[in-house]
């Protein structure tokens, strides 16, 4: 049984790794508020007892709302924080780790061209991550989504950091944009697969586009 957050009554579990590091959502009690946080849980010890350290609120951000969807076997999570709802939701895809929340937004020096990255849906052991995007504007219900992929590059970018290039292949021209990321040589390949997409479609569609 997966304790709950502080003062909590229910938590979901979304994820597990090789290392048995299980991530998720679990409310708390913060004052006098019931928020929703990111937690990660692992038995380190397979006492089947919840020690000291063993249950993680991955949220130091301290949001009213956020969870962990997806955990890599470095121990990388990824999800979002804010209100995940689809059409009238505020979320932003976040990753987790080593104790520090990041905006995935932020990563991308030169901007997203009118994108939102709404949440993180899934990561692997090279660091891609998936999930659903969407265009901002003030008319919510008529806003586009689309799955996402975001892939370090270990090699060096030897395109500007603005640069668009489209790759046809045999579906769809996919356009992949190479940022530089803060931090060392390293870059962030948006794909935009092309279809509309949620958040299941959007994992899915990032899957079957995984083309450049």
């Amino acid at each position: 049984d997966i304790p709950t957050l502080s003062g909590g009554i229910w938590n979901k579990a979304y994820a597990i790794n090789e290392s048995s590091q299980i991530v998720g959502e679990s409310d708390k009690w913060v004052g006098t508020s019931r928020w929703t946080h990111a937690f990660l849980f692992r038995d380190a010890n397979k006492n089947y007892v919840v020690d000291a350290g063993e249950l993680v609120d991955l949220d130091v951000n301290n949001s009213t709302q956020s969870a962990a969807l997806a955990i890599n076997n470095s121990g990388v999570a990824v999800g979002y924080s804010g209100s995940p709802d689809i059409v009238y939701g505020n979320s932003r895809a976040m990753q987790f780790s080593g104790g520090t929340m990041v905006d995935l937004n932020t990563q991308v020096k030169n901007g997203l061209n009118g994108w939102i990255l709404r949440s993180a849906t899934g990561i692997n052991s090279g660091g891609q991550i998936v999930g659903w995007m969407e265009t901002s504007g003030p008319d919510q219900q008529s806003r586009v989504r689309h799955a996402f992929r975001l892939v370090l590059a270990r090699e060096p970018c030897h395109h500007a950091a603005h640069e668009p290039i489209v790759v046809q292949d045999r579906e769809t021209a996919v356009h992949v944009h190479h940022f530089v990321v803060p931090g060392g040589h390293l870059a962030v390949r948006l794909v935009l697969a092309g279809v509309p997409a949620g958040r299941d479609e959007g994992l899915r569609a990032a899957k079957d586009h995984q083309h450049g």
